[in-house]
C-alpha cells in the first residue's frame, strides 16, 4: 500500500473513531436512563412496594380508570417472579396513538418484562409499558385521550 493510501485510511479511521467518540455518550446516557428505570423497578418489585412502584409512572393526563387499570398490572405483576427485566429503545416506525388515546409522554422505549411462569403453567409470561421521558428521567407512560 502506498503512502498516500496509508494517509487516507488513517484519516477515514480517525474520523470513524471520532463519530464513535461522539455518539457514545449520547446512546449510553439514554442506556444509564433505561437502566436506571430497570433497577428501580426490580428493587421495588423484589420488596413487593407497590408505592414504590407507582412513583415510577408518570400519572399526568390519564383517566381515572386508566390509572387503576395500571395500578392493577403493577399488582398483578407483584405475584410473578422475575427471570429478566430489560429497558428497549425504539426502533423506529412503533404506531402510539390510537384508538382515541396516547402515551402521556413522548415514548423513548420500553419496559420489557419477563416472567417465571407458575408451576401449573407453561405459558411464556412477557409484559411490557411504553417508557417516556420527563425532566430527565425515564418514567413508565400511561394512555391520554387525544385531543
Amino acid at each position: 500500500m502506498g503512502r498516500i493510501a496509508t494517509k487516507v485510511m488513517t484519516l477515514h479511521l480517525s474520523y470513524a473513531l471520532m463519530v464513535i467518540v461522539a455518539l457514545a455518550p449520547t446512546c449510553l446516557y439514554g442506556a444509564d436512563k433505561g437502566e436506571a428505570l430497570v433497577e428501580k423497578y426490580h428493587i421495588a418489585h423484589q420488596s413487593k412496594d407497590v408505592e414504590a412502584l407507582k412513583v415510577l409512572v408518570y400519572w399526568k393526563g390519564g383517566s381515572e380508570r386508566t390509572s387503576e387499570i395500571i395500578e392493577q398490572r403493577l399488582i398483578l405483576h407483584l405475584n410473578l417472579e422475575i427471570e429478566s427485566i430489560e429497558f428497549r429503545p425504539l426502533i423506529g416506525g412503533e404506531e402510539f396513538d390510537k384508538l382515541g388515546y396516547r402515551p402521556n409522554l413522548k415514548p423513548v422505549g420500553w419496559l420489557a418484562m419477563f416472567f417465571k411462569p407458575p408451576k401449573e403453567d407453561s405459558r411464556f409470561f412477557a409484559k411490557s409499558f411504553v417508557v417516556g421521558e420527563k425532566d430527565g428521567e425515564y418514567f413508565i407512560t400511561i394512555a391520554e385521550p387525544v385531543n
